[in-house]
């Protein structure tokens, strides 16, 4: 995938890879990932997403978020060089 967005979704992922090569955005959103692999250049939550990151690998250039949005990351492999966000729970 080029550029790749989700919008008032439910989004459960529990094994798998999602490769894309440039922008990820998300809104209104709620992501849980159990496993599985995303890469993205940019990973972009807007309009009170979440990500629930259980367990599994994220990889990413970049990660922005609004002030509506959370991130909890449980467990797993979370590697963002440039990071964005305000409401981010970090349990590893």
């Amino acid at each position: 995938m080029y550029n790749a967005s989700l919008s008032n979704a439910g989004f459960y992922m529990d094994s798998g890879k999602i490769i894309n090569a440039n922008r990820f955005v998300v809104s209104k959103t709620n992501i849980s990932m159990n496993g599985g692999y995303l890469k993205s250049g940019s990973i972009a939550l807007t309009d009170s997403s979440t990500l629930n990151m259980i367990d599994g690998i994220i990889e990413a250039s970049s990660m922005s978020c609004s002030d509506t949005d959370s991130v909890m990351i449980n467990m797993g492999t979370f590697d963002v060089s440039n990071m964005s966000c305000t409401n981010v729970e970090d349990y590893r």
